[in-house]
């Protein structure tokens, strides 16, 4: 079937966002040989065996289908929601709006198939701020719910506004800053794009050194630095200095003097961060004091569960505690954070060199073998995986049951 490896790629690049809360059929083909439909929980077929592709629910019950080269949206009965016209639909959004195009062309239709934006961009992507960035031609710029130019497509390329209501922009390979109206706040003269903090500050790179500015262009700390990362929740950034890094607050005053030689992310809840002195990583406290001596080869930010991945010195990632204890062994190649469901992500490498993705909880108990090829949790409870390189999927319920996996051959097109 031709939608198949194309369809796969889809599925695995939305299963994790644009969930709908109840829930809804998930999109199945057996093999590459037969039609999608959709299926529930227990593996049972509920809508019949009838699309060329079949796509994720959206919150508003709806879900993008493929028929005779077209897509079109049903609802959970398998009924025509909106018929099969558009050369390609994406899901719909959080506000009941999805992006279609006919040809070459752009718009957005709403849950009845009605165009809210007509049908006369090069290119539209998400809502942000209440503005969705559009194309024309070769330029970007950005339209109101309606389809209006609020901010004239004039540049390269244009990114998403920040919560401070302000966008970075790029013009002749060159980056700068602009408001909400299209003012700009930061005029297009930096070689690297500016970086907006959480609390609204704005780093800059300025003659090799990086600084911070507000909302206003104005500068608040003077640009002195190596490197830096954002402003966090708790209004300080880690920063790089003469070689060293340590952290400032808002004001530029140091929280932390720059006397080490690599710092995580932000500190935990009670006051811990990891920390590297010449090659290795500890914890240190606020004070700057060894909590756990650096004998680690990396520490990450520790996450609300207590736990940070770590890299021992066999060169294999676990977690450790804020003791530095082991509590998921240093076995694995790669680890990721814990999602909301309480489990990582973890992965070692096969003899044919592929990564092979499992599960572990926060015991350390591992609950699903490194074996998939991809692994992702959605937020409805299901993960969606693939396996056997590639060439097949399938879905695994929240007690890490099978669902229904598909049969060889899946991803050939």
């Amino acid at each position: 079937m031709k939608h198949v490896l194309f369809a796969l790629t889809v599925l695995i690049s939305f299963s994790t966002i644009g969930m709908a809360q109840e829930p809804y059929p998930l999109p199945f083909a057996a093999d590459s040989e037969t039609e999608w439909g959709f299926i529930d929980r227990d593996g049972k077929w509920v809508i019949e065996q009838r699309f060329e592709y079949a796509g994720w629910f959206a919150s508003n019950g709806l879900a993008s289908v493929v028929s005779d080269g077209k897509w079109g949206y049903i609802n959970s009965q398998g009924n025509w929601a909106i018929e099969p016209r558009f050369d390609r639909g994406e899901d719909f959004d959080e506000i009941g709006f999805a992006t279609v195009n006919i040809g070459k062309l752009y718009g957005r239709i709403d849950s009845k198939g009605n165009w809210i934006i007509p049908l006369e961009f090069d290119f539209l992507a998400n809502n942000t701020q209440g503005l969705i960035k559009a194309g024309s031609g070769p330029k970007f710029g950005f339209i109101d719910q309606a389809g209006h130019w609020v901010i004239d497509p004039k540049f390269d390329w244009v990114e998403d506004f920040a919560q401070n209501k302000t966008v970075a922009v790029q013009v002749d390979k060159k980056w700068g800053l602009i408001d909400k109206t299209g003012n700009w706040i930061v005029k297009p003269e930096l070689k690297k794009q500016p970086l907006v903090s959480s609390n609204g500050l704005i780093a800059v790179l300025v003659s090799e050194k990086w600084g911070f500015v507000d909302k206003n262009g104005s500068w608040v700390i003077k640009p002195e630095y190596d490197h830096v990362y954002t402003f966090a929740k708790d209004d300080h950034a880690v920063v790089r200095i003469n070689g060293k890094w340590g952290i400032i607050d808002t004001s530029g005053g140091w929280f932390i003097e720059p006397n080490f030689d690599g710092l995580a992310l932000r500190y935990s809840k009670d006051g811990l961060m990891g920390a590297k002195k010449g090659k290795l990583w500890g914890l240190i406290d606020t004070n700057e004091n060894w909590i756990v001596e650096p004998k680690f080869k990396l520490i990450s930010a520790f996450g609300a569960n207590g736990l940070a991945r770590a890299k021992s010195e066999n060169g294999k990632y676990g977690f450790i505690d804020k003791a530095g204890n082991w509590i998921v062994e240093p076995i694995f190649t790669s680890v990721q954070r814990f999602d909301e469901s309480g489990f990582a992500m973890v992965a070692n490498i096969d003899e044919a060199g592929m990564y092979k993705w499992g599960l572990v909880d926060q015991k350390g108990k591992i609950v699903i073998d490194t074996f998939y090829d991809v692994l992702l949790y959605r937020s409805d409870g299901i993960y969606f995986v693939n396996f056997a390189n590639y060439t097949r999927y399938g879905y695994i319920d929240e007690n890490f049951e099978p669902i229904a996996f598909s049969l060889k051959d899946v991803a050939k097109p």
